[in-house]
Parts: structure tokens; C-alpha cells; sequence
């Protein structure tokens, strides 16, 4: 995606991943498609996929959904710092996640890492943000610096090293 070798903001031990500007773009131009397709439904023939008399709220429904979606994706921001990892929530809020206590990183193969912790927390983040794979390569540091040698690693920590 575009952006993600783009430089992190740091200062003093503080790393900021912002989502990459490919990422938010996107984002943007498919919130725009959705309102567009349902603003056309609007007093459109009988037979559409917005049933009779529902077509404002649904409109009305869509411009929330998207407004919610790009305000997340514009503001989501992953913070690391002093060994622990800042992520949003749904709802705006932050979760402060100790990466001392991370014991595997997933790749969803899509959008998502899953970020396993001890105690059986799991917690996903978005996957493309500036600086994706130095961000990575520190997560699975996290968990490379818990084990004993090499055996224990993630097989893509393994293959990305030669291992």
C-alpha cells in the first residue's frame, strides 16, 4: 500500500504509525462509492436494493456509517512507546497494551495483525501504517527477546531473517 516505507514520527523513544495515506485514500473513495450508490437510489423505480420508503434513512444511515469509518481511519494511530503499544479503540478511546507481554504476532492475511499477550488477550490493529515493516520486525522483537534461540519463533520472523 501506498506509504508504508514513508518515515515515522518519533521524538524522545515515542514512534507514531499513522495509517498509510493509501490506506486513508481508499478508505475515502469507497465511503464516497457507498453514498453515491445509495444517493442515487433515492427516488429511483420500485425493485431497488433499498426497499420503498426507506430510501432517506438509509441515505441517512450511510452518511453516518461513512462519516464513523473515515473519522477512525483518519485519526487511528499506533504509538509506541516505553515498551508498550497505544492503540484506538472503536469508539475513540486508547488501549495501552504492555509488548513485554506479547507472546505472538499474526498476520491475518488481509488487513489485520493479531497481537496475542499473555493471560490469553489478544488484541488487532490495522496492519498498513506508515513504517509497517520496522514496526513488525520491533513486534516480533518483542517476542524474539522472550524466547530461548530461534525455535520458538514465528515462521515468518524465521523466514524473513534466513533462518
Amino acid at each position: 500500500m501506498v506509504g508504508e516505507t514513508r518515515a515515522v514520527q518519533s521524538f524522545a523513544g515515542r514512534a507514531v504509525h499513522r495509517v498509510t495515506i493509501g490506506t486513508r485514500l481508499l478508505s475515502t473513495g469507497l465511503a464516497v462509492a457507498l453514498l453515491l450508490a445509495i444517493n442515487g437510489r433515492v427516488g429511483a423505480a420500485p425493485g431497488t436494493f433499498v426497499p420503498d420508503g426507506y430510501e432517506m434513512p438509509a441515505l441517512i444511515a450511510a452518511v453516518l456509517l461513512a462519516t464513523y469509518y473515515l473519522a477512525f481511519i483518519w485519526s487511528y494511530r499506533l504509538i509506541v512507546e516505553d515498551g508498550s503499544l497505544t492503540v484506538p479503540t472503536l469508539f475513540f478511546g486508547r488501549k495501552r497494551l504492555d509488548l513485554r507481554k506479547l507472546v505472538r504476532v499474526e498476520d491475518d492475511g488481509a488487513y489485520l495483525l493479531r497481537l496475542y499477550f499473555e493471560g490469553g488477550g489478544r488484541s488487532d490493529i490495522l496492519k498498513y501504517v506508515e513504517g509497517r515493516i520496522a514496526f513488525i520486525d520491533s513486534l516480533e522483537g518483542y517476542v524474539a527477546s522472550k524466547t530461548k534461540g530461534f525455535g520458538d519463533l514465528p515462521m515468518e520472523f524465521a523466514e524473513r531473517r534466513g533462518i
